[in-house]
């Protein structure tokens, strides 16, 4: 059918497709609130994407997990470095919940848009100088996430691809455990401590990446066990982790030696 043939003309001479007209009739009906404020009329309004441009940080330091007794200095030190977009509070922390809860093309877009924005500055910082002879890996998405296509993290590795000029590969996945089914408890309860320590030991890799250095991203960074997991299992297949990225962080403490360590 001739694209003219999908539109229909109203008064003042406007042509609109049959899809923006219903498109804009279910914006009347269910209209748009910011993920980050609830603000109405877009599904990310401007002040919070400007709220969400945010500063770089090196954050390993504080992923309880991540940390690897260093026999010479006689401490704790990260396996590798992590970078994070924004602390995981407010219109970051907001927004994400959105994200991953939902699927939003609009959101989508906006996040990613300005994700890759954001990047283009990341290449500058200490350690970041060869990730074009990378390949960019994601965490993997437990089962319902990957069943629902909420798959945050393997966009966020497959936008910073495109950037960085390097490869990408859906490599990880998560063994199956029945505990998938159960709702996520806090990560701030032992209990979900636990239950994030035990997914990071049920990671697998399906791919051949032996020989390659690997940049990891996650959505968002809390105690460090997902990424110790996948760390793991990389080198055990041959490759090599040479940092972390995420979109946000939580801040967290404890006692370093608590954690399994590569």
């Amino acid at each position: 059918m001739p694209a003219s043939a999908s539109r229909a003309k109203f008064g003042f001479g406007y042509a609109f497709s049959v899809t923006e007209i219903f498109g804009a009739g279910l914006d009347l009906i269910f209209p748009q609130y910011c993920a980050g404020c609830g603000a109405w009329g877009a599904q990310l309004c401007r002040a919070c994407l400007d709220a969400l441009r945010g500063e770089w940080e090196e954050v390993s330091a504080g992923a309880v997990y991540l940390q690897v007794f260093d026999p010479a200095g006689e401490e704790y030190m990260p396996a590798f470095p992590v970078f994070s977009l924004h602390p995981h509070t407010g219109t970051a922390q907001k927004t994400m919940a959105a994200w991953k809860h939902a699927s939003l093309a609009a959101l989508d877009r906006s996040l990613l848009d300005l994700w890759q924005m954001r990047l283009v500055s990341l290449r500058d910082m200490p350690g970041m100088e060869t990730a074009g002879a990378c390949v960019a890996v994601n965490a993997p998405s437990g089962f319902r996430r990957r069943h629902r296509g909420q798959l945050i993290a393997a966009k966020l590795a497959s936008a910073a691809a495109e950037v960085f000029g390097c490869g990408y590969c859906d490599a990880l996945r998560t063994k199956f455990s029945p505990g998938d089914l159960r709702p996520v408890r806090p990560h701030y309860s032992v209990a979900g401590k636990n239950e994030r320590l035990a997914k990071g030991e049920r990671i697998k890799c399906v791919k051949n990446l032996a020989g390659r250095e690997v940049l990891l991203f996650d959505d968002v960074l809390t105690t460090g066990a997902t990424m110790l997991g996948c760390a793991r299992v990389l080198a055990e297949n041959g490759a090599c982790v040479r940092a972390g990225i995420t979109f946000s962080h939580r801040g967290t403490t404890g006692h370093f030696g608590a954690g399994g360590h590569i």
